[in-house]
């Protein structure tokens, strides 16, 4: 049985990375990039996602399998050996250029809690530029995971209760995680020695985000946020501090009594609940990469959150040097372009 179980959206990543988007004018940066909003996620129409591959095919963007806890479970396994399976729901690839079933046995994915579809799977598209990711995201037969969660939750509780990590991301839109939210709360009551991390994403840190991710934070032993996401969270006043932003978030919270962890692209700052207050860890990163030698940032958290839930929850490394390694992982993603072109270990 796997250790680290995924669950998440499975996408097909279409990427054109910094060198790319960089030899275009301005103008030509207007046409091909016109459905993008500059810097963040977008959610995009089925005709909208299908336009924008249109218009950068001509660039051969590089096609990769992704979706946050797909990079998570793949990085795990091919840079720190750790067995993985994977709950989700997989659609058929519109490209020539790649095969789900061949990649997950190349990767050495446990597929049988996989739900497969006739539909397209989720599509991605996304251009690195100024150091900002741009993405463009379709849910395609990510959508059908609601049903696959509620219609079989007694399963799936059966096979995350024998992983020793759970690392749940968002999907489908602005839907409602509740049948999610309910596997979770059963595994973390039933079988409470399972480690539980949840990324929630832009998607689920947005203001009127969907009811049920609160109860996904609450449950979760690690919640992974890069810096905007943490003042949504948060609701960071003008000049507050990282702490007390963070003492505003559990306060927030009160059954909340994980970890928040803030990745920046300097440092990784962990905070929790400490009595009345709340105590942090900094840990500096020992080698910032200049905006030059970064391809793509595509799957960069999901890297970090590989190293650093491999550290903790399966290796027997202490936090410090857990965040080392997934600071390591995720340097060596931001120098590659998706996860096909990334090394398969780092010694």
């Amino acid at each position: 049985m796997p250790d680290l179980v995924g669950v998440g959206a499975i996408n097909l990543d279409f990427i054109l990375d910094s060198a790319q988007v960089g030899g275009l004018t301005a103008g030509e940066r207007g046409v091909v990039l016109a459905r993008f909003e500059h810097g963040t996620e977008r959610p995009a129409s089925e005709p909208e996602i299908l336009d924008a591959l249109e218009r950068v095919a001509a660039l051969e963007p590089v096609v990769s399998p992704g979706g946050s806890a797909l990079n998570t479970v793949t990085v795990a396994a091919r840079s720190c050996g750790v067995g993985v399976g994977y709950v989700g729901v997989c659609g058929r690839s519109p490209s020539e250029r790649f095969d789900f079933p061949a990649w997950f046995r190349r990767v050495g994915v446990d597929t049988r809690k996989l739900r497969h579809s006739v539909q397209t799977c989720g599509l991605c598209v996304s251009y690195t530029h100024g150091g900002q990711r741009s993405m463009l995201t379709w849910d395609g037969a990510n959508d059908e995971i609601f049903a696959h969660l509620g219609a079989s939750l007694d399963e799936l509780l059966g096979y995350c209760g024998t992983a020793r990590v759970v690392h749940a991301t968002s999907f489908a839109g602005g839907r409602d995680p509740a049948s999610l939210a309910r596997l979770l709360r059963r595994l973390r009551a039933e079988h409470p020695g399972v480690l539980i991390s949840v990324d929630p994403g832009a998607r689920w840190s947005i203001p009127g985000r969907p009811p049920s991710v609160d109860d996904l934070v609450d449950v979760a032993d690690y919640v992974f946020v890069n810096a905007g996401e943490f003042d949504w969270w948060t609701g960071r006043p003008p000049r507050a501090t990282d702490v007390d932003a963070a003492s505003r978030f559990f306060r927030d919270r009160p059954r909340m009594a994980g970890f928040l962890v803030l990745k920046r692209h300097d440092r990784v700052q962990l905070f929790r609940r400490d009595g009345r207050g709340v105590a942090e860890r900094a840990f500096a990163n020992s080698e910032v990469l200049e905006s030059s030698a970064i391809l793509d940032d595509t799957g960069a958290g999901d890297a970090f959150a590989a190293g650093f839930l491999s550290g903790v929850g399966l290796l027997g490394l202490d936090t410090a040097a857990s965040v080392f390694l997934g600071q390591r992982l995720a340097r060596a993603q931001l120098q590659s372009v998706g996860m096909l072109g990334r090394r398969d270990s780092i010694s």
